[in-house]
């Protein structure tokens, strides 16, 4: 095992961890529609954590302000950053490989009264 993991390969932990940031995920960019907005200010950006210390990793959702659903989405996104984090924590070779942080998502627009980016 300790050869695995120093090649790259997981552990079930790890596994687990990324399964369940992943599921957050998907989560909450159902959640976060594009729909409805008059103007910019109505749109704004999910960001999703990272599971995985490979630059690029990085994911975000454009998404209305003004849905229904808007504040759920924020808080499963908020929920899958906490499991990203985690998931980091025990990703094999923890410890090297770190991006810049900071990297910037889309900015949002409001265009044809869809939230994009």
């Amino acid at each position: 095992m300790l050869a695995l993991t120093a090649c790259g390969g997981g552990s079930a932990a790890y596994d687990n961890a990324v399964g369940l940031a992943d599921a957050k995920e998907t989560s909450a960019r159902a959640l976060g529609v594009d729909t409805p907005c008059a103007s910019t200010t109505e749109c704004s950006v999910l960001e999703f954590g990272a599971t995985s210390r490979a630059c690029g990793s990085e994911r975000f959702k454009v998404y209305s302000l003004l849905s229904p659903t808007a504040r759920q989405a924020e808080q499963v996104a908020a929920e899958q950053r906490a499991l990203a984090a985690q998931a980091l924590a025990l990703a094999p070779g923890n410890g090297g490989n770190f991006c810049p942080q900071g990297i910037m998502g889309p900015t949002p627009t409001c265009v044809s009264a869809r939230c994009t980016g």
